[in-house]
């Protein structure tokens, strides 16, 4: 499924889901789209996600004064590999 503007919520989460490690997304679409919606409905944080490819994603929502929610995403892979320790 092809991520597009103007999706719905559950749609772009699912959408994803195949792209995100199952160490962050769990072991099923269904769980995934839980804690999406918990971390939605709070819009009060930052979340690293894993993905498949190896990548790592700040996720950062927040609430607009006027109700709406911004969520922004940060490659911090560079962040993410440089807190490891040297083989």
């Amino acid at each position: 499924m092809r991520v597009s503007a103007g999706m719905v919520f559950d749609t772009y989460v699912l959408a994803m889901y195949p792209m995100i490690d199952e160490r962050t997304s769990g072991d099923a679409p269904e769980s995934w789209l839980d804690q999406r919606r918990k971390w939605f409905a709070t819009a009060d944080g930052s979340h690293e996600i894993l993905m498949k490819s190896g990548r790592w994603i700040l996720l950062t929502e927040r609430r607009t004064e006027d109700g709406g929610t911004v969520t922004n995403y940060t490659d911090i892979t560079e962040q993410k590999l440089s807190q490891q320790p040297a083989s």
